[in-house]
């Protein structure tokens, strides 16, 4: 699977956005094929060009939003079209727009719930009229720029979120007591700009590790487990499934993955 990825170049935007990618799918596969993307706490802004995504679910997706991803999406692979994607800070949404994560977090919303229909023609038509890559990622950036509502992220957030995402087995006591709040506060902090609490948010991060070590590491699942911070191999199957849809050597199993962009493909 061949995809591109871009990394912002603005300096307002290399806080809110991990990156925009482009991705063709040609529609080769069957209606048995599928592919799943595994939830990493972003909100991603999706553009689908000539097509839609169908979901397992018998949902079709179309220029969306999906926001605060905690649970895992599945889309069929069987339709011909191009997927263009901005991917945010788990924080990046509540900058650019304003708006408090609580109320949007897991969900899939449109574009035009938060941008004017002539704004985003404007943005259809610029995406269409270009292939080059770089230029795409310009036309994007510009769009992010005209609506960034926060030109700083708070840097409690920042920092917690970095944190937890270097090592997901911080102790929030010890992040609590460097920046000098309650646990409270940081729980309204999370809740404001992420829209989950801070424990869920290092549960996440714990499990993309995870993923990408069952991944690239030979070592037994039980000792991953430890190594990660789970308490068993019990409770390590029971988050993996809660978070991925599947068990990890369900998952170890599976070919072609890649935990950078979407976490694997399946033929069913």
């Amino acid at each position: 699977m061949i995809h591109s990825r871009y990394m912002p170049s603005h300096p307002l935007l290399k806080n809110i956005v991990r990156y925009f990618a482009f991705q063709p799918f040609d529609g080769t596969g069957n209606s048995n094929h599928w592919m799943t993307l595994f939830p990493n706490c972003t909100t991603n802004l999706c553009i689908v060009l000539d097509s839609c995504l169908v979901t397992n679910e018998s949902s079709k997706i179309n220029n969306s939003i999906s926001t605060s991803c905690i649970s895992p999406v599945t889309f069929s692979r069987c339709h011909s079209f191009e997927l263009i994607v901005i991917q945010l800070e788990p924080y990046g949404f509540h900058s650019l727009v304003g708006l408090p994560m609580k109320h949007y977090k897991n969900s899939f919303l449109k574009l035009d719930d938060f941008f004017t229909l002539s704004e985003l023609g404007k943005l259809y038509n610029q995406l269409y009229e270009t292939k080059n890559s770089s230029l795409r990622v310009k036309v994007l950036e510009d769009f992010l720029l005209t609506h960034l509502q926060q030109e700083q992220v708070d840097g409690r957030v920042l920092f917690a979120t970095r944190q937890i995402h270097r090592n997901p087995n911080t102790q929030l006591d010890e992040i609590i007591k460097y920046l000098n709040i309650s646990a409270r506060r940081l729980r309204e902090l999370f809740s404001t700009h992420l829209g989950i609490s801070p424990k869920h948010y290092s549960r996440l991060s714990r499990f993309n590790h995870v993923t990408a070590r069952v991944t690239n590491n030979k070592s037994s699942l039980t000792e991953i487990a430890l190594a990660t911070g789970y308490f068993d191999q019990a409770h390590f199957i029971r988050e993996f499934r809660e978070f991925g849809g599947l068990s990890p050597n369900q998952f170890r199993k599976l070919s072609d993955k890649n935990a950078e962009f979407y976490n694997f493909e399946k033929q069913e």
